[in-house]
């Protein structure tokens, strides 16, 4: 009886045998796998990286170039502002620098509100217009001080050619000195007293400054 119902145990719970050295096979697999693993994930980021180096090279290149400065053409000489009775003058010259003429030019000028400090420009044409290799043409702008505190080239336009010529602000003339006030002489006329004479005669006149 016993017999039988070992042999029933037997037949009813399997029965596994351990493979000697199996353990570690599979450690050295999974090691395997993981370091590949490591280095697909490396490479990658490498990959991904000199990508993104690559495009950042290539924005630099393509800005550097959109970004070149054109060769200077001109010279802009600004004077100091003039008054001219109840107006101020904001003027200079403009001398062609390059080897090529320069046509149909005119400058244009910022001006600086007194009181709103809001800004307006002003495009002033060139006399002459054109200018040949080391010519100099003049410009003028008539403004009231009472409006506007401030004035500055920003641009010199060539209305032919459609677009900006590259210029280089110079300082132009110095306002003049302004004369002083004349003096003005005063003849003061008196009663002639017993004994006494005019002390301020058109001959010995009195100076108020």
């Amino acid at each position: 009886m016993r017999e039988s119902q070992d042999l029933d145990r037997y037949a009813v719970e399997p029965h596994f045998e351990t493979v000697p050295g199996g353990g570690g096979l599979t450690k050295l697999i999974a090691v395997i796998c993981a370091s590949v693993l490591v280095f697909g994930l490396l490479a990658g980021f490498l990959l991904l990286r000199k990508r993104q180096a690559d495009s950042f090279e290539a924005a630099r290149r393509a800005e550097q170039s959109t970004h070149t400065v054109a060769p200077v053409r001109a010279q802009i000489f600004q004077d100091e502002v003039r008054l001219i009775g109840s107006e101020a003058v904001v003027g200079g010259t403009v001398k062609n620098i390059s080897a090529a003429p320069l046509e149909d030019l005119s400058v244009e000028i910022a001006l600086k509100g007194r009181a709103s400090r809001a800004s307006e420009t002003k495009l002033v044409r060139l006399s002459p217009a054109s200018l040949r290799p080391g010519e100099e043409g003049k410009y003028s702008l008539r403004i009231s001080p009472d409006d506007w505190a401030g004035a500055q080239v920003v641009h010199l336009r060539s209305e032919s050619q459609g677009s900006d010529i590259p210029f280089k602000p110079e300082i132009g003339l110095k306002r003049p000195a302004e004369k002083p006030p004349a003096a003005k002489i005063v003849v003061e006329k008196r009663p002639r007293g017993k004994g006494s004479d005019f002390i301020n005669t058109p001959d010995t006149p009195i100076r108020i400054p």
